[in-house]
């Protein structure tokens, strides 16, 4: 005889039940946090990405900024010979 419940009778006594659905309850909350693990992963990666891609706008708006700033320079520079018949 196997010693499987099924198998002996003894696969609707209480205990055995209660055994297997705490198995379960423990397989399904794995499950879950196998998923949580997965969406916390993808979060920090999107996050890290999201902060990558701020850094190079940024960049490239201080790279902008400083051009249009040394394009003022030149035409404050060529301003300054105006009013010398005043």
């Amino acid at each position: 005889a196997s010693i499987r419940g099924r198998e002996t009778g003894f696969a609707n006594d209480p205990v055995i039940m209660g055994a297997r659905q705490k198995v379960a309850e423990a397989e399904a909350a794995e499950h879950s946090a196998d998923r949580a693990l997965i969406e916390a992963r993808t979060a920090v990666r999107d996050a890290r990405q999201e902060v990558k891609d701020l850094e190079r706008t940024i960049a490239e708006e201080a790279r902008l900024a400083k051009l249009k700033q040394q394009e003022a320079k030149a035409v404050s520079k060529s301003a300054k010979g105006l009013g010398r018949h005043g």
